[in-house]
């Protein structure tokens, strides 16, 4: 799974920053179901933290369900939805 990407390439956690990949509904409501998330604008994060300030964010972007490593100080939840819509839309 792409949440232990970092530890199986040997990179710090924060060059997961920016990286998202699709995930489904089953997986999405699974750690929705885990601890109690942080809600943010077009889904949520893990209270639990990877590193330092940096967490699993969850989000559905249309009709998919997608996850992304963010640092809760400086990364915007709703820039987040923007910039996957962009990247993944067809038109």
């Amino acid at each position: 799974m792409n949440l232990n990407r970092w530890t199986r390439e040997g990179q710090p956690a924060r060059w997961m920053l920016g990286k998202f990949w699709q995930i489904d509904l089953p997986i999405y409501e699974e750690f929705l179901n885990l601890l109690p998330p942080i809600y943010c604008p077009g889904g949520f994060r893990m209270w639990e933290r990877l590193t330092d300030d940096i967490s699993a964010t969850y989000l559905k972007v249309g009709a998919d369900y997608w996850c992304a490593f963010s640092d809760l100080q400086d990364t915007n939840a709703a820039k987040m939805v923007a910039h996957i819509w962009r990247e993944t839309s067809n038109g």
